[in-house]
């Protein structure tokens, strides 16, 4: 399966060296966060994919307002809020609220760099969320029926991860560590929300298999 978060350059030209550097430095780490996105590979996945959408309820929830805050500070391109999109999948797919209340813990950035790094994995995952906005079509969910979230900006999603490749071709090399360390660490961090309690791992083991290691 192509992956959930797929940073790769649009529109033909050369990707930044950044980009790069982040794509090899994360492979891992995306790889570890791949293993709870069970609905795309197992037939009848409709219980899969609630969990999957009320798991990251917390996850966006958390990234949507810091990450608001941060670009707007720092003059960086910033695709817009998901969570009300991912409102709405949720009451579509008659998901009960009381599941999804819980915000991740994700500490603000501190930095430009720090933000960036945050805006790689958050817009990455929009963009391969198109992905899985074709899976759950296999499904029969359609984005007016509860995969508005997966479908995002529609054809502007191109467009907003073009800008980032964009900004990270004008971070200065000395920054670059910093970047990739904050990438690694949401990384991290996304793992551990969706390991966590609070994230209703439990009921997405019952659903789909996947255990926590």
């Amino acid at each position: 399966m192509e992956p959930v978060h797929a940073p790769m350059a649009q529109g033909g030209g050369r990707s930044p060296a950044l980009l790069l550097e982040l794509r090899r430095n994360t492979r891992p780490d995306h790889a570890r966060v791949m293993a709870f996105v069970s609905f795309a590979n197992r037939p009848g996945g409709c219980t899969e994919y609630r969990e999957f959408l009320a798991i990251h309820y917390g996850w966006i929830a958390a990234l949507d307002r810091r990450l608001q805050e941060a670009a707007r500070e720092h003059d960086l391109p910033f695709s817009g809020r998901r969570l009300p999109l991912l409102d709405r999948d949720l009451f579509m797919l008659s998901v009960p609220p009381e599941r999804a209340t819980i915000e991740a813990d994700v500490p603000a950035p501190r930095s430009r760099a720090e933000t960036i790094g945050y805006l790689y994995v958050y817009e990455g995952f929009r963009l391969g969320c198109r992905v899985l906005a074709r899976q759950a079509r296999a499904l029969g969910v359609d984005p007016e029926r509860g995969a508005g979230f997966l479908r995002g900006l529609g054809d502007g999603t191109g467009e907003a991860w073009r800008a980032l490749v964009a900004a990270l071709g004008r971070v200065p090399p000395e920054e670059h560590a910093a970047v990739v360390a904050s990438a690694r660490a949401l990384f991290e961090r996304w793992e551990e929300w969706l390991r966590s309690p609070g994230a209703r791992v439990a009921q997405l083991q019952r659903a789909s298999g996947v255990h926590a290691g």
